[in-house]
């Protein structure tokens, strides 16, 4: 391994620092990655389970930006005081003093994937909460106690008389709601095939911090292996089962898994199941969504899967423009870094 391979792990779809969360939110939160947790102070990623009738009141951050994601059941977004029904893949991309929140007013669990940066919510998170141990029945409706404001300073939330005044306001990030089927989109060619989403890129969001891909891998069909010499990923399954080899270990995935690489960290993925195999990737910094338009072809949702169709003949010079590397490349770089 070179000097410069970056951190490479998966986290289990029910490993991570859970805390059952006090009403009005209710339900539950997992921390899957934080600088307690991991080697980075880049960013803090989790799940927040909101039971029905819970809700993640109106907020705003005054120092980071945060993506949400809907991975299971249905609710509403509020957002800048607009109301949108939201479903499995919606995605909120909210900056800092933009006001949002959720609410469950289904007969199910909503549960919502986030990636916040700077960290400082997972500090929140936990000092807010109860400590969870997973298959624990959950405890009666709580409110909560000790200082508050205290516990809840490290997510840097704006008061209410902050995002009532417009001179803060003014200063508000980008702001992004995105159905689950929005975004420019690409049956992907062999050995992958399926189709890859790109939902948040500097092409649509003015900001140069990620780019957001859903990628739909078919039974039996396999992610290849690869590296990114400049990007830090994040990949979290939201359908489907399958494998990850990172570094060439191999671990099973399932939904709510998460798998982090570093850069020069090699990794793929297979699917194994019967059903669609779903990754969510984020990329710091952006990447991939040249690649992704150029080997793909432009895809409409609904539309049926074209044949399987090889890679074209200029993939080389896509993956170097794009920040992806292969085995050969990677095993190249690690005997240079060794020199």
């Amino acid at each position: 391994m070179a000097w410069d391979t970056g951190t490479a792990t998966v986290i289990g779809a029910t490993e991570g620092a859970s805390y059952w969360q006090p009403w009005p939110v209710g339900g539950h939160v997992t921390i899957k990655v934080s600088p307690d947790r991991f080697p980075s102070n880049l960013y803090s990623a989790g799940i927040q389970v909101l039971p029905p009738g819970g809700a993640i009141p109106v907020h705003a951050h005054q120092r980071a930006e945060e993506l949400l994601v809907v991975i299971a059941g249905t609710g509403r977004a509020i957002v800048d005081g607009v109301e949108s029904a939201v479903s499995r893949g919606s995605l909120l991309y909210a900056g800092r003093w933009v006001q949002h929140g959720f609410v469950n007013d289904s007969d199910d669990d909503l549960a919502i994937y986030f990636v916040i940066w700077p960290p400082g919510l997972d500090e929140a998170l936990a000092a807010f909460g109860r400590r969870r141990i997973v298959g624990d029945p959950p405890p009666e409706p709580f409110a909560p106690t000790g200082d508050v404001g205290r516990q809840l300073a490290p997510a840097r939330f704006a008061t209410s008389h902050e995002m009532a005044d417009e001179s803060l306001c003014a200063q508000r990030g980008p702001c992004v709601l995105l159905e689950p089927d929005e975004g420019e989109s690409y049956w992907q060619p062999a050995p992958t095939d399926g189709y890859a989403t790109v939902k948040i890129s500097p092409l649509n969001v003015w900001s140069n911090h990620v780019t957001v891909v859903e990628q739909v891998v078919p039974p039996g069909k396999v992610l290849p292996a690869h590296a990114h010499p400049r990007n830090e990923e994040l990949k979290l399954i939201t359908t489907g089962t399958g494998v990850a080899t990172v570094q060439g270990r191999e671990w099973s995935v399932e939904p709510g898994a998460l798998c982090v690489t570093g850069r020069w960290v090699e990794h793929s993925f297979l699917n194994t199941g019967t059903d669609d195999l779903t990754i969510l990737a984020v990329f710091m910094p952006p990447a991939l969504e040249g690649l992704i338009a150029g080997i793909g072809r432009p895809r409409t949702p609904g539309d049926p899967a074209p044949e399987s169709f090889p890679v074209p003949a200029d993939i080389a010079e896509l993956a170097a423009g794009n920040d992806l590397v292969v085995h050969l490349q990677i095993v190249a770089h690690e005997q240079q870094a060794k020199r």
